[in-house]
Order: structure tokens, then C-alpha cells, then sequence
């Protein structure tokens, strides 16, 4: 199931204009995109135990970015115009540091006949962090 919504997920991605990357699909709960910084990345995933979607950006190894972007959180949930997760620095099984500031929503995945729903989600979310979180990140 995780591969068919992700390649739906990249088909609709292919499909407009957007400052997302449509990628290779894999059977994966997550899929990743770049947003123009090495240690950055967007994070879209599926949970089918929490019925739940998640659209976010990732941190690697930088919890001076992490601290640096949480200072600007007031202004970044106004431009959002709704109240972001932020997860603080947490290791990773490989050693490494890895922070979160995600968007939530709760979802069936497995109803397929939600599908255009949630993939119209995913996709407004994750260009939404990427218009607001790019050039923040481009200047840490």
C-alpha cells in the first residue's frame, strides 16, 4: 500500500507546479524531498496504526538550526496560520541528531477512496513549508 500511495503521491507532484521533486516511490511509511539544503529535507509520511498524516521538515545533525528556527516560531505558524509540532533534537539508532517540525492530520490511509483528499493535503502542506521555510534555511 505504502509504494501505490507514493507513487500517486509523485504522479500528482508530476503533475503541477510545484517546488517539490517528484522521486522515486518506495514502500516506505515516509517520503523524502529535498529543499535546497544539505542536513534539510521535507518529510511526508503515513501511519496506518495512529491513522494519521504528517508533513514536516527535517533536521539532521544541526541543533543550533533547530534552536535558531524555534526562535521564529510566532512568526512561522502566523505565515502557516495554525499551530506547528516542534520536536526537539532526538537520536537517532544511527547516533545522529535529528529535529522535527511537523503538521498532522488524521487520516485512514488504508481508504483508498480518500486518497485524492489526503494527496491534495500533502502536497499544499509541503509546498506551504517549503515557501516558508526555504529561505530561512538557505540563510542559517
Amino acid at each position: 500500500m505504502q509504494e501505490e500511495f507514493w507513487t500517486e503521491f509523485r504522479d500528482r507532484i508530476e503533475d503541477r507546479d510545484t517546488p517539490l521533486s517528484a522521486r522515486k516511490p518506495y514502500p516506505e511509511y515516509y517520503y523524502n524531498n529535498p529543499i535546497g539544503k544539505a542536513g534539510f529535507e521535507l518529510q511526508f509520511t503515513i501511519n496506518s496504526r495512529d491513522n494519521e498524516l504528517g508533513t514536516g521538515l527535517v533536521i539532521r545533525d544541526d541543533a543550533e538550526a533547530y534552536r535558531e528556527l524555534i526562535e521564529q516560531s510566532q512568526q512561522i505558524e502566523s505565515e502557516f496560520d495554525r499551530e506547528l509540532t516542534w520536536n526537539e533534537p532526538e537520536e537517532t539508532r544511527s547516533g545522529k541528531k535529528r529535529s522535527r517540525i511537523v503538521v498532522t492530520k488524521s487520516a485512514d490511509v488504508t481508504d483508498q477512496d480518500q486518497w485524492d483528499e489526503y494527496l491534495d493535503w500533502m502536497v499544499e502542506h509541503g509546498e506551504k513549508f517549503h515557501e516558508v521555510f526555504y529561505d530561512r534555511i538557505q540563510q542559517l
